[in-house]
């Protein structure tokens, strides 16, 4: 499944693909706390990642995806 993250142009703008069985309990999902390193998430003071939290987890995804660094 493709799906587009956002009609502007730039990074938000490329599509997004996944596979169909990601949010069932099929699949093992990450877990356990990170950290990111300075060079991956640099903005403001260092946070802790959640990854059995999903919202966490799609934003340590995002973040180690789109190359923030």
């Amino acid at each position: 499944m493709v799906i587009p993250r956002s009609t502007r142009i730039g990074p938000e703008s490329r599509p997004v693909d996944f596979p169909d069985d990601l949010l069932t309990g099929n699949v093992t999902k990450a877990s356990g706390i990170v950290r990111l390193p300075n060079h991956i998430f640099w903005s403001g003071d260092p946070l802790d990642f959640d990854l059995s939290n999903l919202q966490d987890r799609v934003r340590v995804y995002e973040l180690v995806l789109r190359g923030q660094w």
